[in-house]
């Protein structure tokens, strides 16, 4: 699909847009965004550091100027301070310790800063201006920004954003895309904190209840069976059933519970992050070269398929375990991202339907895609979420981690192969 630009005239404009491609309004943030040609690139927001002292400083602007350097096709920046703290003189901005790192760092990257702005509560104010005259202290109201023309295209044409991180989290996911939220190139984040998904209605025809209650069922009539290799393969082809089913809005009861008595299994779980990358194929293929799939018996009779298919062979075992690596995102090939958003949207079905391990299983792994589409702070709120309903849910803890350690999955830093949104725009 071809993106849709959007041309940013002036400065409340460009702060119009960020929080549509962040999907929330940053508060207590850094933001920088790469210029290509004086096209808007990357986008990446960090909490501001806690610390003053210079050394930290130096290592987080130098952090923040690796990640970004990271768009390949990036000649410059833009730099803004999203921060409660007000102006004290008009040389003196906000944070000055970190403006001046961040402003070194850019510039050893080759990205040297064009613009900046700091944004409040209530105002805001030109980064770099001194002079009163044309940059009045303590700056310009926040409503020009809402009221920009960029912001007012964006929202005409469907893009909204979160009063904050945390709502972001909050919000039910449809089960298709409700508006359109612009991906001017990579949208990156740094942790941040966040609350764990909803999702679309379930079918009406079963409560939430009674489609746990069947999935339990399910899970026990069906534990030591998963891992069988015919039946695992069948598995997998149930979600890939339901990926379609979910977006036609034709998703039954039945196949709800089916799903969310496999997420019980970890051997199920943890592939689904293959399966929503690379297909239901190398999913199965990774799990086969990970000793996953070791037990001979299934633990019941169930009627998965009249026709049992050949399982697929792996030509080369190696490169099967290397599958591994996307689950740390150490991979620089894109994942299919248009699978990615289905899987989201089918795990935020399934949270919203489902209790106990099976809900956690969900939320965990929605909060892996959002770190997996480089949104740190998405990631960590809803891994946050998911350890609050079920504390020691390892796979959350796990996800927490890489949210909280800044570190990015390697196709996050290419404008190629990153997250597009979910609908190509650019501005």
């Amino acid at each position: 699909m071809e993106k849709k630009r959007f041309t940013a005239r002036q400065s409340a404009d460009v702060l119009g847009f960020v929080p549509h491609t962040l999907g929330f309004l940053p508060a207590e943030s850094v933001v920088l965004l790469s210029l290509a040609g004086g096209r808007l690139g990357a986008t990446l927001r960090l909490d501001l550091p806690r610390t003053g002292d210079n050394r930290q400083l130096e290592l987080f602007a130098d952090t923040a100027a690796d990640y970004l350097r990271s768009d390949e096709e990036a000649d410059s920046s833009l730099l803004i301070l999203y921060t409660h703290h007000a102006w004290r003189a008009a040389d003196r901005p906000p944070h000055p310790e970190l403006v001046a790192a961040l402003g070194r760092s850019l510039v050893a990257a080759g990205l040297p800063v064009r613009g900046g702005w700091a944004v409040g509560t209530e105002h805001w104010r030109e980064l770099y201006c001194a002079d009163t005259s044309c940059c009045p202290l303590p700056g310009r109201p926040v409503s020009q920004i809402r009221d920009s023309a960029l912001n007012a295209e964006l929202v005409y044409n469907g893009s909204t954003y979160a009063a904050s991180a945390a709502e972001a989290a909050a919000e039910p996911i449809p089960a298709a895309p409700r508006g359109e939220r612009p991906a001017a190139g990579t949208a990156l984040e740094a942790w941040g904190s966040e609350a764990p998904p909803g999702a679309g209605t379930p079918p009406a025809s079963a409560t939430p209840r009674a489609i746990q209650r069947e999935a339990d069922q399910l899970a026990a009539g069906l534990a030591g069976s998963w891992t069988h290799p015919v039946f695992y393969f069948a598995t997998l082809r149930r979600w890939e059933h339901a990926l379609t089913a979910n977006q036609a809005g034709t998703m039954t009861a039945q196949a709800q519970a089916f799903l969310l008595a496999s997420l019980t299994d970890n051997a199920v779980r943890d592939a689904i992050a293959i399966f929503a990358c690379n297909g239901l194929e190398p999913a199965f293929l990774w799990a086969g070269a990970a000793g996953l799939l070791d037990r001979p018996d299934p633990g019941a009779d169930v009627d998965v398929d009249a026709d049992v298919e050949p399982l697929p062979e792996a030509d080369d075992p190696a490169a099967a375990r290397n599958l591994s690596r996307i689950l740390v995102g150490d991979s620089p090939v894109a994942p299919d991202w248009q699978r990615v958003d289905a899987t989201a949207q089918l795990l935020g079905q399934l949270h919203t339907v489902g209790t106990g391990s099976s809900r956690a299983a969900a939320g965990a792994l929605h909060a892996w895609i959002e770190w997996a589409r480089g949104r740190g702070s998405h990631a960590h709120q809803r891994a946050e979420g998911c350890l609050r309903e079920h504390p020691g849910y390892r796979l959350a803890e796990l996800v927490r981690e890489l949210a909280a350690s800044g570190m990015l999955p390697r196709w996050a830093r290419r404008r190629e192969t990153a997250w597009p949104g979910p609908r190509h725009l650019a501005a």
